[in-house]
């Protein structure tokens, strides 16, 4: 979903990386509020990269992207996941900040973000 929203529109990643992340916390047990949250903190950290319009990201855009995609989680941090919510920024935010500055294929970096979003998810509940 996220390459696709760089790749034909930006409101398919917008709106469909929180339904695959919604998606992949739905088999665990958390209620609807948090799922809800969650689909809203991270519609709006796909929105932006932190970055005036016309000028290239650099490393701190990327650092501040990771960080959105990594508090986005918070609401399913509550009531006892917290060790897990600070290994995940970590990885998270470290693997999005390496992804983008390393790779220089739009194509690897925008589905890696993609799946880093959504894959390091599991890692809330260590």
């Amino acid at each position: 979903m996220y390459r696709l929203g760089g790749w034909i529109q930006t409101k398919i990643r917008d709106l469909g990386v929180p339904c695959c992340g919604v998606a992949v916390m739905l088999q665990y047990p958390y209620v609807w509020w948090q799922h809800l949250l969650f689909f809203f903190l991270a519609f709006a950290g796909l929105t932006t990269y932190f970055k005036k319009k016309g000028t290239d990201a650099m490393w701190w855009n990327w650092l501040f992207v990771g960080l959105a995609f990594s508090f986005c989680a918070i609401p399913y941090a509550f009531p006892n996941h917290w060790l897990g919510f600070g290994i995940r920024t970590i990885v998270c935010t470290g693997l999005v900040v390496g992804i983008s500055e390393l790779s220089g294929n739009v194509w690897v970096e925008e589905t890696g973000r993609g799946i880093i979003l959504v894959g390091s998810l599991p890692l809330l509940w260590i």
